[in-house]
């Protein structure tokens, strides 16, 4: 409450009333985001979970891709130029898929 109060003395609100409305829709507004937040996070945790199990091809980073294959990204993406590095080129960048990274590491390939 006392919150409220030196709300009031800085605002120099005559009308308290308005004070303690407006200290409830900014409570409300804040009990929606963190709805909105947790629903979000429903809805997109399951959409991950089900790429897995799918057989969908999972994308990864050029950094995660470097750790990966234990290299410096500016290796993994001269490797990439060159064709050594299994990727894909969407325009100007490189799209790195876990699974040919995988499968190309079990074969005994290594980045140059």
């Amino acid at each position: 409450m006392s919150f409220d109060v030196s709300l009031m003395k800085y605002l120099r609100v005559v009308n308290p009333v308005f004070v303690l409305k407006l200290l409830d829709a900014l409570a409300d507004a804040r009990r929606q985001n963190v709805e909105l937040c947790s629903t979000m996070r429903a809805l997109t945790e399951p959409a991950a979970s089900t790429a897995e199990h799918s057989g969908a091809p999972t994308i990864i980073s050029a950094e995660d891709a470097a750790a990966l294959l234990d290299i410096p990204c500016a290796t993994l993406y001269a490797g990439a130029r060159n064709g050594e590095i299994p990727c894909h080129r969407v325009g100007l960048r490189y799209v790195f898929v876990r699974e040919p990274l995988v499968a190309w590491l079990r074969q005994g390939n290594t980045p140059a």
